[in-house]
């Protein structure tokens, strides 16, 4: 009956993904887009030289490869894109189910925050930190599956290289993490906090990146190498999610401590790069997101902890997921609609 119950479940969250992948295939002219479709229409063969598709291209080789397959099984761009949204779906049910939760339980808080500019935008770092979390569930939950662990880890890097950096601070952090809830936690989440700000003030000031000609182009850029403020709306979401997330975390009797114990030293890494990046709008957002990415596993786990009753956590979360995602649309992507229904 219980397995029963799973292919069930999980059945139900295919059915729920399914209009989504949809939903983002048709998109019009949304940022970012038009680069992929470039990609698509320029690779008339293999790019059997990865050093030469990222130079044309600065896209990572894994896209190259899967665009150029599906050019060559005679799949529309669409199909691209509905290819790569649905394996980033899957990828975040694989993580879900291995923190603890049901396959559908992240769904909510991805579709109003993530969804939004990782599905219609940033479809590579979308995919790849989605490959990146279901590695972390691995590191969390059964680090002695390295293989499979590695295996995902290049995976993820073929689309995005950025999605290295969340699996790197996954490893330090487990082994790190407090294994019992008590006041000294706090002690643990300004050391980590103060680590990374320090670490990225650090990259900065030696002119680190500059060894990168990729992301020398982003800095020198009026638009993504710009200062970011303190007191801008996502910096200060990110902060109060975090003393929030730390002031309501579990008991160590909770089966899922450990994990949310582990998501949430990601997310204060997160909020670290965010504000030791602070003159750089690109690395304080992208390399931001791709840590903050673990909020939306521990809102789930949260609410799973804080509230008994199966009816008040699904009016929790739809309520949640309908004010963020209007929050979202008149704040952060503003022009999402607009773009999606332009032409092409």
């Amino acid at each position: 009956m219980k397995r029963l119950n799973n292919s069930v479940r999980n059945a139900l969250y295919l059915v729920l993904c399914v209009p989504l992948t949809l939903l983002v295939s048709l998109r019009g002219d949304t940022r970012d887009t038009f680069n992929y479709l470039e990609v698509y229409r320029g690779l008339t063969s293999f790019p059997w030289n990865p050093a030469d598709f990222q130079d044309e291209y600065f896209m990572e080789w894994g896209f190259g490869i899967l665009t150029s397959l599906t050019k060559q099984l005679a799949i529309p761009p669409e199909g691209l894109f509905f290819i790569v949204s649905s394996f980033t779906f899957l990828a975040i049910a694989k993580a879900s189910i291995r923190l603890g939760l049901e396959p559908w339980s992240a769904l909510p808080f991805y579709l109003c925050t993530f969804f939004l500019t990782q599905q219609f935008m940033q479809i590579r770092q979308g995919l790849a930190v989605a490959i990146a979390f279901w590695t972390i569930s691995i590191i969390i939950q059964r680090p002695q599956s390295w293989l499979k662990a590695a295996i995902l880890t290049l995976s993820g890097a073929l689309f995005h290289v950025v999605s290295v950096i969340p699996i790197a601070v996954a490893i330090i952090i487990t082994r790190l993490t407090p294994d019992h809830r008590s006041h000294k936690n706090w002690y643990w989440v300004a050391t980590t906090l103060g680590a990374i700000i320090g670490a990225c003030w650090l990259a900065s000031s030696t002119d680190l990146f500059t060894l990168t000609t990729r992301i020398s182009n982003y800095i020198g850029d009026e638009e993504f190498g710009s200062a970011r403020s303190i007191t801008e709306p996502a910096n200060l979401r990110a902060i109060m999610v975090t003393l929030a997330f730390v002031t309501l975390r579990p008991s160590a009797d909770r089966p899922w401590f450990k994990a949310y114990m582990s998501l949430l030293g990601l997310y204060i890494a997160h909020l670290g790069i965010r504000i030791g990046f602070i003159d750089i709008a690109i690395l304080s957002g992208r390399i931001g997101s791709a840590l903050g990415f673990s909020e939306i596993f521990l809102l789930p786990l949260l609410i799973k902890d804080q509230i008994k009753s199966r009816r008040w956590r699904i009016v929790l979360t739809t309520g949640y997921m309908f004010l963020h995602l209007s929050i979202s649309l008149l704040i952060f992507v503003p022009f999402l609609i607009e773009d999606y229904f332009r032409p092409l």
